[in-house]
């Protein structure tokens, strides 16, 4: 099928051609289950997206597809015609506009990243929400507030922070939480998600 969108050059970034992905996916094909969509954001380019989705499971590869919510329209549209197999979304802070707003820099319609987290949370879909544990901007009243924002959720994951490709300098010289601290905040929040899952680097 013609990619019209997939594969356009964004910001003059070298960009890969769909067609040598395909050829590689299909090379793979037994050794590769699936693929991943990541970023940046991918639901940022609306039309590509779902058109490299149709593309990829055209090939007969499962689809996970990474966001951080801001666009719960295009979450609907790709669960509800179960064009993907796992959604895995970013909560940056608590659910309130403040918090957000101060851990990823920027303006945020937190309205949004409700409705995102609640299109998932109701849908059949596997999936999981995830934080990255970042000092000085998540502790564990935050984590629990996250926790209570997400309650039965199938899978919540928490993400030690690694000090490296940070936009702001000043993190690379942040201490990460020690593990045994980040297994104290997923213990306390037991009471609400039962599937709670450590990343550390």
């Amino acid at each position: 099928m013609p990619l019209k969108n997939v594969g356009r050059n964004f910001d003059s970034m070298d960009t890969i051609p769909f067609y040598k992905i395909a050829g590689f996916l299909k090379q793979k094909k037994g050794w590769i289950d699936g693929v991943v969509i990541t970023g940046g954001e991918p639901s940022l380019h609306n039309g590509a997206l779902v058109e490299l989705i149709v593309a990829i499971k055209s090939l007969g590869f499962q689809v996970k597809l990474d966001t951080n919510g801001t666009n719960p329209e295009l979450l609907k549209e790709v669960i509800g015609k179960h064009m993907v197999d796992y959604i895995a979304m970013d909560i940056k802070a608590p659910l309130r506009e403040k918090d957000y707003q101060n851990a990823v820099g920027c303006k945020v319609d937190i309205e949004r990243i409700i409705r995102s987290k609640d299109i998932i949370l109701n849908s059949d879909i596997d999936y999981e929400f995830r934080t990255t544990v970042v000092p000085g901007i998540i502790n564990k009243e935050n984590i629990a507030s996250i926790a209570r924002a997400i309650k039965n959720a199938k899978k919540y994951c928490l993400q030690q922070f690694v000090p490296r490709d940070t936009l702001d300098p000043a993190f690379l010289s942040l201490k990460p939480y020690a593990i045994e601290e980040i297994r104290a905040m997923a213990d306390s929040i037991l009471p609400y998600i039962r599937n709670i899952i450590l990343r550390s680097n």
